[in-house]
């Protein structure tokens, strides 16, 4: 069974004190009792108890990226509290943050503006009963499945692992499209030494010897327009070119080709999955008033675009397999440009 927990970020300068460090107190003689208390059976934990070697923040880091509820204690404005904080927000993970405030010291300026608790750890049942009603919201928001509201969440309308769908895509991509066909490519029979799989185009197959194949390769287009990942535009180059199969069980991998100026059949696709990017582009400029068709608009089609080839290539580059990374080719297509290899799909567009 997995544990659910909340865990307790804070100051830790006093890690000396053992027992009586104050985010062990705050755990065991505030949070403990009051989740008890509203029925909340999560395992509350602090860095002090994280296990394993390896570096202090990786472990927090992993234990944050774990845990149903994170406490964050603001006492002494400690920069690396503020940090995983950031960190809580980013990942929009349901947060309470508490705060003591020790020789006049005001907690700082850019969280004031946001819910914050005050408690004072040497008196349990004052702090409990202050921070029980936040417990309880924030118990309701988990099981009503609200986002947790927060400043990065407030402006992004969303956590920030939701705005960019680009790197879902580019894996949905490379998983259900990209790995098997470069696998097809060059998979070889273990006893005949030949391929496993055909590879058909305009219902002829090609290329039947290793050698005759070894130069073909799929070539992923990544414009720099969303424009021209629209089924429309992707269906203007499939008429000019043709298609490719490489049969197998319940479904053929389908795509384009075309003949290289050496004579060799070339493999492309253009991902139309990459449309999806525009919705979320359309979501972040209106909540900071970009018009579309704008610099500022552009400038976010690019970041999406930028996301996805980086996603892609990422997964092409760590592929196990260097037959399969030879195969598999990432061209971006400047839609203002002028790539003379790409000379083809500017006229099929009539760029």
């Amino acid at each position: 069974m997995v544990d659910t927990t909340c865990f307790i970020i804070g100051p830790m300068g006093d890690a000396n004190l053992g027992r009586d460090a104050r985010l062990k107190r705050l755990a065991r003689d505030i949070i403990k009792p009051l989740l008890e208390e509203e029925d909340w059976h999560l395992k509350v934990k602090t860095p002090f108890d994280i296990d394993g070697a390896g570096l202090i923040m990786d472990n927090v880091i992993a234990a944050i990226d774990h845990a149903d509820l994170i406490i964050a204690d603001l006492t002494g404005n400690n920069p690396n509290v503020f940090y995983e904080l950031a960190l809580c927000h980013a990942l929009g993970l349901p947060t309470i943050v508490v705060y003591e405030e020790i020789d006049r010291k005001p907690i700082a300026f850019d969280v004031r503006a946001f819910s914050y608790n005050p408690i004072e750890i040497d008196d349990p049942d004052k702090s409990i009963a202050t921070l029980r009603r936040a417990v309880k919201q924030v118990k309701r928001d988990i099981d009503e499945w609200r986002t947790p509201s927060n400043p990065v969440t407030v402006f992004y309308r969303t956590p920030i692992t939701n705005i960019s769908p680009a790197a879902g895509v580019a894996q949905g991509m490379f998983q259900n499209f990209v790995e098997p066909t470069g696998t097809m490519l060059s998979d070889l029979h273990p006893s005949t030494n030949e391929h496993l799989y055909e590879l058909i185009i305009d219902g002829q197959p090609i290329a039947p010897t290793i050698e005759a194949r070894r130069s073909i390769q799929i070539h992923v287009v990544i414009p720099s327009e969303l424009r021209f990942v629209l089924q429309a535009q992707v269906d203007t180059v499939g008429r000019e070119l043709s298609t490719a199969e490489i049969p197998r069980p319940r479904r053929p991998l389908t795509m384009k080709a075309r003949m290289d100026e050496q004579g060799i059949w070339q493999l492309y696709d253009i991902p139309t999955a990459m449309n999806v990017l525009e919705k979320s582009i359309d979501r972040r400029a209106n909540q900071i008033n970009v018009q579309k068709n704008s610099t500022e608009w552009k400038q976010l089609e690019d970041q999406e675009i930028i996301r996805f080839h980086i996603a892609l290539k990422q997964w092409i580059d760590e592929h196990p397999s260097d037959k399969f990374r030879e195969r598999v080719n990432i061209i971006e297509f400047d839609v203002k440009g002028r790539d003379p290899k790409m000379q083809w799909l500017y006229e099929i567009w009539g760029l």
